[in-house]
């Protein structure tokens, strides 16, 4: 979890992130960082969205949940 809060961080220029942060209502979470958001998240877990799933991954949490079933990571 560490991990993609950092990505979130960076790629968003925030300080913090929590579950209910999602592409409406998160400064700088406009579509273009979304793409670099799952860019860097598929790097970083070694995994590969499907487009529908990227349209679909615009939260936080929908994110995480995403990525621990992927990968099992915590």
């Amino acid at each position: 979890m560490k991990k993609i809060e950092k990505i979130f961080s960076e790629v968003l220029e925030i300080d913090s992130i929590d579950s209910n942060s999602s592409l409406n209502n998160t400064e700088n979470w406009d579509s273009l960082n979304h793409l670099i958001l799952i860019s860097r998240i598929e790097d970083e877990f070694q995994i590969t969205f499907t487009p529908e799933e990227i349209e679909n991954l615009n939260s936080f949490e929908k994110i995480l949940k995403k990525v621990i079933r992927e990968t099992d990571v915590k």
